[in-house]
């Protein structure tokens, strides 16, 4: 993944996060597990293999997460989605941090090496980023 392939997928997913109400203590939740990682592989402290061990086990967390994530009713706009008012009629139902965990499994999957794993690093402190630059909330 390139410096903009990881730029523009962090700008997309940060606004895809701030429209469905995903929270930032959400995703500093999961940014908080890859930093560890971040730090074992900066300080070369575990083998390659059990790194791509635990970028696996953060699939299961994650899952774990968007399980216990409750439907959320959505209104579709021209600006994607908003959560729906009380009362007001809807267009779908989501579990945002599912709807997450399908958009970011597969940059998990493609983080099997060291240059790899950085750019997936980049991308989760992008998504951030980007989420408090829309107006996500905490």
């Amino acid at each position: 993944m390139q410096t903009t392939d990881y730029f523009e997928k962090g700008k997309e997913l940060g606004k895809f996060c701030v429209q469905t109400g995903i929270t930032t203590s959400q995703l500093r939740k999961f940014l908080s597990l890859v930093n560890v990682l971040t730090n074992k592989v900066k300080n070369n402290e575990e083998k390659w293999d059990k790194i791509v061990e635990e970028l696996d086990y953060l699939k299961v967390k994650l899952a774990y997460q968007a399980g216990r994530d409750n439907e959320t009713k959505f209104v579709i706009n021209s600006n994607g989605y908003r959560k729906a008012k009380k009362d007001e009629q809807f267009n779908k139902k989501l579990k945002p941090l599912v709807e997450f965990y399908n958009k970011i499994e597969p940059e998990i999957n493609k983080a099997k090496n060291k240059e790899n794993y950085e750019n997936f690093a980049k991308l989760i402190e992008t998504i951030l980023a980007f989420h408090k630059y829309e107006g996500g909330k905490d």
